[in-house]
């Protein structure tokens, strides 16, 4: 499913058709880290949310 996945890594379309049909959310966690785990570099986090910050006092949440 995800051969050569380091070869491939930075084609922009290489996860687009493919999937992964794992049964419980145990293995998926496993299989997650697992393919992670492959990746070289740091790791990165990023921060969503569902609505904008309205408020322009409100620095502390809206960031830099």
């Amino acid at each position: 499913m995800y051969s050569n996945i380091l070869e491939n890594l930075n084609l922009p379309n290489f996860f687009e058709d493919r999937a992964s049909l794992i049964p419980t959310l145990e293995t998926i966690e496993e299989v997650n880290y697992f393919m992670l785990s492959l990746i070289p570099g740091d790791e990165k986090q990023y921060l969503s949310s569902n609505s904008p910050c309205h408020s322009d006092e409100d620095y502390e949440i809206q960031g830099d």
